[in-house]
């Protein structure tokens, strides 16, 4: 086993899922998950969005306080998910959306700038 016996320090939000503690603890790595920040919510006015504008989603938690802060935001815009957990809760909401390949900033960038190109993503 890589993981039995090693110790893993998590640092992360206060709103952070238990998935990667858990799964690693299941494979016997010791495993504390420490909440160093907790989110701050904030309202703002949206600026007006068309179809031809994106929002990046680059966490489930983002996505989900978005939609309830703002229900009935313009639906034109394309909505993306930094990967595959964010795009789940997007499809909780039943909005259409597009997956970055790569879960990371380059991964969105590449996505959007494929989409923009009309191209399949790299």
């Amino acid at each position: 086993d890589l993981t039995r016996d090693k110790k893993v320090l998590f640092p992360c939000s206060s709103e952070t899922p238990q998935t990667l503690r858990i799964t690693l603890r299941n494979f016997g790595a010791r495993v504390t998950q420490i909440p160093i920040y907790k989110p701050e919510k904030k309202q703002i006015n949206l600026p007006e969005l068309t179809n031809r504008d994106f929002v990046v989603f680059t966490s489930g938690n983002i996505a989900i306080e978005f939609f309830r802060q703002y229900p009935s935001a313009n639906c034109e815009f394309t909505a993306v998910a930094i990967g595959p957990k964010t795009s789940e809760i997007l499809l909780d909401f039943d909005y259409p959306h597009i997956v970055a390949h790569e879960a990371t900033l380059t991964g969105v960038l590449n996505l959007i700038l494929s989409h923009l190109q009309g191209a399949p993503p790299l």
